[in-house]
């Protein structure tokens, strides 16, 4: 803890940055804190008044503050005044009293929160009971004063429909205070009596989640309050009030839900989506949930500046606020409320002072209330003008919008726009200049880059030449601005041409194609097509064919360079490929790294989405062994270990991922584009949320440098970026176990746009814990590589690496078969650190894990996987031996076995479910996901072309819970439909094979033990064959087992 001194000196220097940069929410943050610090008490209010000036203050601020002012005016910090206590206001002042009630009043009009409305409620109902303490609060504090600030209160929070309640059963407990206080039978107590009937009735009208409690209430009033013989009827009409509201409440329950467990920007913006569909629109509930998400997001940011979170998290806190203030405008103004647009406006630019385009929106509402008043007065407009400047003057003063040149163009063009629109003399006009040229100067100014579309250029040249022809020279300075800056832009150079081919002369026109055909840009194609228009339009056949072969030459020329390019792409892309490891973490397994505490299996890579190569089974690849007669040594042929592994089909070195793409892109257009880069095998265009992407796949990883220098070209006049599709894909591994689709998506989602999340299938193995992330684009995915060794839970810290397909080995599971030992007849006394003690002599242990029972207790069996197959192979010494006095046994373990399993093909079939009306393409380990939120499962195996799924589950009343479930189970839009019907004959082979779930018969502990059926002449692994079991859709079926029926009998309770 600081001394006091050392305090007071870093306040001081804090204030002075803060002086210096009074929009920087962060050493805001940084003064709150330091002022909430024993020492420096006194300081808050300093430190809170100048944060609330600059931007709008959250709960974090808000609560605190508000529970230090009460303190200081000696009201108790719960605000729960009882017939017992006693408190004396005769010290507190009138003019105090006002200032907490202002503070109150800010607080609450900064963001929507129910903790500070359900605070002044409670503050303003205690002063009420002790008003005569002080009379000169007395004013203030009248029953119809405090009724007003209560009753507003309430109302503000009331249409939060999950919380708002709270508010309300103040507010009635209040006015049933002061109705028990008025005479029986006086006509005040009759006035009051309908009022408070008047809030139930309101209130049962409203959609929320308390509706049966609010109907309790009016039941409990009107019995206490009116006589018997009115209850009932008062009673029926209320439920009849509240029939269609609770019918409303019970469709947005599912929305509030997922608003309570995870509020992201979807949840919040498909709530608000759903409001927007309604054929009558409940606006005020649409401008609760805008409120809402606002202030959700405010304290993210403001949480996340406060803990020093990363810069992108902050970020991504930013942009979503800035999000939901841009679409709240967007809804006010579509829907015509004026006022309310420009009061919400004003408050957005204190919440996001750094967003241009809420800048702008404001302004757009100044107009907009302008021309809603024009006829009524007129003085406004020269009013309304003189706001508009002062408005832009305020937004760039923040020195927030010059820092980025997204922000910087949208009010800029804002104010442009509405000074054209009311230019109405010569200074008018200099105004739209002056605009349009600071703007410019700030774009050039903020980015090295600049304006690619030349937005304000545009506009400018547009203005000179719409106001008078004679301005020509203006645009054409302009345009000459801007290619003097815009050096490699065609845009620019084509937009500059289009003005001289109007204005200048034939001269001057030729002399600027031929200083432009020298140059070189980014789509000089563009370039050469306006020259040779404009010589077939006005040139001579000398002027024609002098401009053909200057194009033909550099046409020429453009080739070989771009020939030269892609050599020299695919050689140093070559080289990159072998090096890339050294640059990037490795995919090493968690288990071995130093600071992983809690070994987890994470053995396999399911192909990722643009890796989806065709599985061979075991079967077939033994098949294939027996019948070779190579030797063994043909049949792993030496390789250059540096060279890249070349696979029959490889997609994940064959296939280019395209960004950027134009609306309306087609097939064709991108076969077009890559037609010179070699032979395409397929194309796969996506419309994401945001934008329209596409992968294309070569026949051969060897046109992928081609392919690459395509990157920052043109399609119908957009640029588009391509890139190998790895190098936006991460491997990640070892997050906790409830970690799902949805969760991943969260927290990678926040370092850019999100293209798909591949999940791995369980079917071979029920352990794996990993996903592919594929992004839009590289930069988001090498910073999403900052969530490398996060802890998100203790003891275990998230794995993130990029997905290099030199490196696929290292997460792949192909040969965890021979790396993997199984160990059986363990005495239930082992820990999982005497099996690593026991097996780490042989080599580097992977991972183990040794199942428990539900005392905690090992269940008498472990797994343990090595680094490499040597090592696994020499630990089958252990087989046979003693370890803490019971005889175990060792052998290798079968990664398509089922833990624990049953040979009794009879048992699995009456736990395991046919899943119809899938889609094509689902991920087996998604689906799975989806259902174990249901029930317990086992494996899961999709059948895509045939739209279908087996599950097996735990036991068969798992399986009942999703047969016999009445609600719907939704997976990809689709409705899942399960049923207990056998499979085709067709499929009955390939689920006996890989969907019966047989494990592998494995010995038991001990010597001399009997072992039906098994033949230990070839060894430790033997293999048992399943017959085709008969259909027990009805009935028990086989001997010893049980079938649908009877599980249907044991959920409905039946014998």
């Amino acid at each position: 803890m600081q001394s006091t001194a050392d305090a007071l000196e870093t306040l001081s220097r804090l204030l002075t940055s803060i002086s210096e940069s009074p929009y920087s929410l962060e050493l805001h943050a940084r003064h709150v804190q330091l002022a909430s610090a024993p020492e420096l008490a006194d300081q808050l209010d300093g430190a809170v008044q100048l944060l609330t000036q600059f931007y709008a203050a959250t709960d974090e601020v808000w609560l605190p503050y508000l529970q230090y002012k009460l303190r200081h005016l000696g009201l108790p910090d719960d605000l729960v005044g009882s017939e017992d206590t006693t408190l004396d206001l005769s010290h507190i002042t009138l003019e105090a009293l006002l200032d907490i009630q202002e503070l109150f009043r800010k607080a609450a009009d900064d963001y929507l929160s129910i903790p500070i409305l359900i605070q002044e409620i409670k503050l303003f109902s205690l002063l009420h009971s002790f008003a005569s303490t002080n009379p000169e609060l007395e004013p203030l504090l009248a029953e119809d004063v405090v009724r007003a600030a209560i009753g507003a209160a309430a109302l503000q929070g009331s249409w939060h429909i999950t919380k708002g309640q709270e508010l309300w059963n103040l507010q009635i407990a209040w006015e049933k205070a002061r109705l028990d206080e008025k005479e029986p039978g006086s006509a005040e107590r009759e006035l009051l009596k309908e009022h408070i009937e008047s809030l139930h009735l309101q209130r049962l009208k409203q959609p929320h989640a308390g509706n049966e409690e609010t109907l309790q209430s009016y039941s409990s009033y009107v019995t206490k309050y009116y006589d018997a013989e009115e209850y009932e009827a008062r009673l029926v009409a209320a439920s009849k009030l509240r029939t269609a509201p609770a019918k409303s409440w019970t469709f947005k329950e599912q929305h509030e839900d997922k608003l309570g467990s995870s509020p992201s920007r979807d949840s919040y913006m498909n709530y608000i989506a759903s409001e927007l569909r309604q054929r009558k629109q409940n606006f005020v509930l649409i401008n609760a949930l805008y409120e809402r998400a606002i202030a959700d997001f405010a304290s993210r940011r403001w949480r996340s500046v406060v803990e020093n979170a990363d810069a992108q998290v902050i970020k991504t806190a930013e942009d979503d606020l800035r999000y939901f203030w841009c679409s709240y405008l967007d809804t006010l103004r579509q829907r015509g409320d004026v006022e309310a647009a420009l009061s919400i406006a004003r408050r957005a630019t204190k919440s996001v002072p750094g967003s241009g385009e809420v800048w702008a929106k404001y302004i757009l509402a100044l107009e907009t209330q302008a021309d809603a008043r024009r006829k009524d007065d007129e003085e406004m407009d020269a009013q309304q003008s003189e706001s508009v400047a002062n408005v832009y003057i305020t937004a760039f003063s923040t020195s927030l919008l010059q820092q980025d040149l997204q922000q910087i163009l949208p009010i800029v063009l804002a104010r442009a726009s509405y000074e054209c629109r009311n230019m109405q003399d010569e200074d008018g006009y200099k105004t739209v200049i002056e605009v349009l040229q600071q703007g410019i100067a700030f774009v050039r100014a903020a980015s090295k880059e600049g304006d690619p579309q030349l937005t304000l250029e545009k506009f400018l040249s547009g203005f000179y030449l719409s106001r008078d022809p004679s301005e020509a020279q203006n645009a054409i300075e302009v345009w000459k601005s801007a290619i003097k800056h815009y050096k490699t832009s065609y845009l620019a150079w084509t937009k500059y041409l289009d003005v001289l081919i109007s204005n200048a002369e034939e001269e001057e026109i030729r002399k600027a194609f031929n200083d432009a055909a020298n140059k070189h840009f980014d789509w000089p194609e563009a370039i050469w097509t306006q020259w040779k228009d404009y010589e077939y339009l006005h040139g001579t056949v000398e002027s024609l064919e002098s401009c053909l072969d200057k194009v033909r030459e550099l046409s020429g020329r453009l080739d070989k360079k771009r020939a030269r390019e892609a050599e020299e792409a695919q050689r140093a892309w070559l080289a990159a490929s072998q090096q890339y490891a050294a640059a990037v973490p490795e995919a090493a397994p968690v288990a071995a790294t130093a600071e992983a505490t809690e070994p987890m299996a994470v053995d396999s890579a399911e192909p990722m989405a643009v890796d989806v190569a065709e599985e061979t089974r075991p079967s077939d690849r033994k098949r294939k062994a027996e019948d070779s007669e190579e030797p063994e040594a043909s049949k792993r042929p030496k390789l250059d270990e540096k060279a890249p592994a070349f696979l029959k089909r490889d997609r994940e070195n064959s296939t280019v991922f395209v960004s950027g793409l134009p609306a309306g892109t087609t097939d064709d257009d991108l076969v077009k584009l890559f037609k010179d880069c070699g032979k395409i095998r397929e194309v796969r265009i996506t419309k994401t949320d945001k934008s329209l992407v596409a992968t294309v796949e070569f026949m051969s990883r060897n046109n992928v440098p081609a392919a690459l220098t395509k990157d920052k070209k043109r399609l119908h006049g957009e640029e588009i970026a391509v890139h190998l599709a790895w190098k936006s894909t991460l491997y990640v591994t070892n997050f906790p176990e409830d970690t799902d689709d949805a969760k991943i998506r969260e927290l990678f989602g926040q370092f850019g746009e999100i293209f798909d999340v591949r999940w791995p299938s369980k079917k071979y193995k029920s352990t794996r814990r990993f996903c592919y992330v594929q992004y839009t684009s590289p930069t988001a995915a090498t910073e999403a590589l900052s969530l490398h060794g996060r802890a998100l839970e203790p003891g275990r810290k998230l794995t993130v690496y990029i997905s290099d397909p030199q490196r696929r080995q290292e997460r792949s599971d192909a040969a965890a078969n021979e790396r993997e030992l199984y160990v059986a007849g363990l005495a239930k006394s082992v820990t999982e650190s005497d099996i690593k003690k026991l097996f780490q002599s042989y080599g580097a242990i992977k991972a183990t894990r040794l199942p428990l029972d539900d005392k905690g207790t090992a269940k008498g069996f472990a797994f343990v996987e090595f680094e490499d197959a040597a090592s696994a192979s020499a630990a089958l010494a252990v087989n046979n031996q003693e370890f803490k006095k019971r005889r175990i046994s060792v052998t290798l373990a079968d990664t398509r076995a089922k833990q624990g399993g049953t040979n009794d093909a009879q048992a699995r079939r009456s736990r395991t479910l046919r899943i119809r009306n899938l889609l094509e393409n689902v991920q087996e380990g998604l689906l799975q996901q989806t259902l174990e939120k249901y029930a317990k499962v086992t494996r899961v195996e999709v059948f895509g072309k045939k739209h279908e799924a087996i599950v097996e589950f735990n036991n068969p009343a798992e399986a009942g819970k999703l047969l016999l479930r009445p609600e719907p189970i939704i997976f990809g839009n689709q409705e899942l439909k399960f049923t207990e019907e056998d499979l085709p004959a067709s499929s009955r082979e390939s689920v006996q094979s890989s969907l019966a779930f047989a494990p592998r018969a494995r010995p038991r502990a001990g010597l001399g033990s009997k072992k039906k059926g098994l033949d230990l002449s070839k060894g430790n692994t033997t293999s048992v064959a399943v017959k085709p079991a008969a259909s027990t859709s009805s009935g028990t079926g086989a001997e010893g087992g049980k079938g649908q029926d009877d599980f249907r009998r044991m959920l409905s309770g039946g014998s």
